[in-house]
């Protein structure tokens, strides 16, 4: 998993940071972009996972199976 996220991170940090700075501008509360930073980081993380359980069945389904 975190093979995965080290690949995207610099980009996903980067949209997570600009989404939550846009959110505090627009509506000029802390705490709703901080909801929006903490869904999205754990959205990252759990998309990483979600990636990497894919990979691994992926790579099962397509390995070469012994009879």
């Amino acid at each position: 998993m975190w093979e995965h996220y080290k690949k995207t991170a610099l980009g996903i940090q980067s949209l997570i940071a600009f989404v939550s700075l846009a959110v505090l501008v627009w509506c000029r509360v802390w705490q709703v972009a901080a909801v929006f930073f903490v869904a999205m980081q754990l959205s990252a993380v759990l998309g990483a996972a979600w990636a990497a359980r894919f990979k691994a069945l992926k790579a099962r389904s397509l390995a070469p199976r012994n009879r």
